[in-house]
């Protein structure tokens, strides 16, 4: 994560937003800095492992926005919409997943990724 970059989270009804999905969302809002998204991208996705571990369903949703575009100077950039799940909805196993090979994906090595 890059250091001196503000950002908050807001949570609000979907009233609040274009949202049509879940019963509540979760905005972020950041300064618009070098690096800012992957700073989103990182804080919002420890939010969502957080959250599945609450039993708490979450879909990353891009294209609903929300109302209230600014907060404190930062600008809206990504929501969670949540709702509650069953514990049955989430994935127990590591071979549930459908996962490509890494070497599909990465060129080069953990150290040395390249684009």
């Amino acid at each position: 994560m890059i250091e001196d970059i503000k950002a908050e989270f807001k949570i609000v009804s979907n009233d609040e937003t274009t949202s049509k999905r879940g019963e509540y969302s979760i905005l972020f809002y950041i300064e618009n800095k070098d690096n800012y998204l992957l700073n989103a991208g990182y804080m919002m996705e420890q939010v969502d492992l957080l959250l599945s571990e609450m039993n708490i369903g979450a879909c990353w949703y891009g294209m609903a926005k929300a109302k209230e575009t600014k907060q404190n100077d930062m600008e809206f950039v990504i929501m969670l919409s949540v709702g509650k799940c069953r514990e049955d909805d989430f994935r127990k196993s590591i071979n549930e997943f459908k996962r490509k090979d890494l070497s599909v994906i990465l060129k080069g090595d953990m150290y040395t990724l390249t684009q």
